[in-house]
């Protein structure tokens, strides 16, 4: 009597192969969208902490941070700490290395300092356990759960009709309203518009249709 062949043939190996491939790119998938989804998450947390503190700071002073003010004249504010960075200047445009500079100062205003007021201490703003960068070039910069730094920017207008994008940049503006807080998202890519622009230039950006992850924003829904 022959014996029955109790093992796999070629066929069925190669079935279950594809199978287990199939399911392991699936939770691959899967894996991945829900660290983008914790990414933005935390993003979003750490955004709308920095916007806290720097309701905090306008509390105190009826301003809020003006991260393009001379930073040579910024004990004037009976500041305890002069600023650390080498430019200490009012910038122009926006670009790679003002956004950079921006982000410092604000993490500066709102972490490195404490102001007497009335003979009273007020600040730091935040503790300082927001993620950072800690390479040393970077002079701990905000940065998003991406790894790539907060995009920062003087406060700008964005009431009325004015578009949710780059639009109207002054110096009154700064004091009387937020600095643009925002992170490229999960691409890197600046959907905003704004580096390159000049602090007037105008267009339309929907937060609904981008990853990126702006202040603005995020002040309106929560």
């Amino acid at each position: 009597m022959r014996k029955k062949n109790l093992g796999f043939t070629l066929i069925e190996i190669l079935i279950v192969i594809a199978i287990i491939s199939i399911l392991a790119a699936m939770i691959v998938v899967l894996a991945g969208q829900m660290t983008v989804k914790a990414q933005t998450q935390g993003t979003q947390a750490e955004i709308l902490a920095i916007v806290t503190a720097c309701n905090n700071y306008r509390t105190d002073f009826a301003v809020y941070p003006d991260v393009n003010q001379d930073m040579s004249k910024s004990n004037s504010n009976e500041q305890t700490v002069p600023y650390p960075g080498s430019n200490k200047s009012v910038l122009s445009g926006v670009d790679d290395a003002n956004t950079t500079e921006w982000n410092h100062r604000l993490r500066f205003l709102l972490e490195s300092q404490a102001y007497l007021v009335d003979e009273v201490v007020r600040g730091p703003y935040l503790d300082g356990d927001l993620p950072d960068d800690e390479d040393p070039d970077n002079e701990r910069l905000y940065v998003d759960l991406f790894n790539n730094p907060l995009l920062v920017v003087p406060g700008r207008d964005h009431s009325g009709n004015n578009p949710p994008g780059p639009n109207n940049f002054n110096s009154a503006n700064r004091a009387s309203h937020l600095p643009d807080i925002y992170s490229m998202g999960a691409d890197a890519q600046d959907d905003v518009g704004l580096t390159g622009t000049s602090f007037t230039s105008t267009g339309a950006f929907d937060a609904e249709d981008s990853d990126d992850i702006v202040s603005w924003a995020l002040e309106q829904t929560k």
